[in-house]
């Protein structure tokens, strides 16, 4: 294997993490109001940028302004918000002092991933097989890692044949309708929020 190929996999490879970040930080965007930005400036979050955001239609603060209290709950979440900023490990660790290598690697929890959620936002049934497919692919593959990882999914569209395969499939621990989720003073709201931190 020659010298690029190596580095084309390397590049791949910390591309498919990024993704995963981002399908993190989209699991975390129902629970976003937990966060408070009252003390953006202390953080160095500067006016005209949280304005921006705040008026912006598709960006939410969590997925661009990195959140004390959301790093020190996913510490592994700081390799997203590295790359949102265009930082290296090296520019971080001279601009900070931090060395993120160990938070990103998750080397506290064995490397092992310990909960995978699928969010599938469609709206129409005529797709609701395809997005449980694309689910159970990533469950799956979850599960050769990692035989005991806890699989979640959470979909808009739970159509009957959807329902009688979640409760045959043995890829999925639990699944919650996402309008159920995130209505307001939801039971489905509640023990989505238990399932999440039985994984952390």
């Amino acid at each position: 294997m020659n010298k690029n190929s190596i580095l084309y996999k390397r590049k791949l490879k910390e591309l498919e993490k990024l993704l995963s970040l981002q399908e993190a930080i989209k699991a975390l965007l129902p629970i976003q109001h937990l966060y408070d930005w009252d003390n953006k400036l202390d953080w160095c979050i500067g006016k005209d940028a949280f304005d921006y955001v705040n008026q912006h239609p598709k960006l939410q603060f969590i997925q661009v302004f990195c959140h004390p209290k959301l790093i020190r709950e996913q510490p592994q979440l700081i390799a997203y918000y590295r790359n949102v900023a265009v930082l290296s490990q090296k520019a971080v660790i001279s601009l900070i002092g931090i060395q993120v290598k160990r938070f990103e690697s998750d080397l506290d929890n064995g490397g092992k991933t310990t909960g995978v959620i699928e969010v599938k936002g469609g709206t129409d049934t005529a797709g609701a097989l395809e997005r449980y497919g694309a689910a159970i692919k990533s469950f799956e593959e979850a599960r050769r890692r990692n035989s005991k990882v806890k699989t979640i999914l959470i979909a808009s569209c739970i159509t009957t044949e959807v329902n009688n395969r979640i409760h045959n499939d043995k890829f999925v621990s639990c699944y919650f309708n996402l309008t159920e989720i995130l209505s307001e003073n939801s039971e489905q709201y509640e023990q989505f929020v238990e399932e999440v931190f039985s994984i952390l």
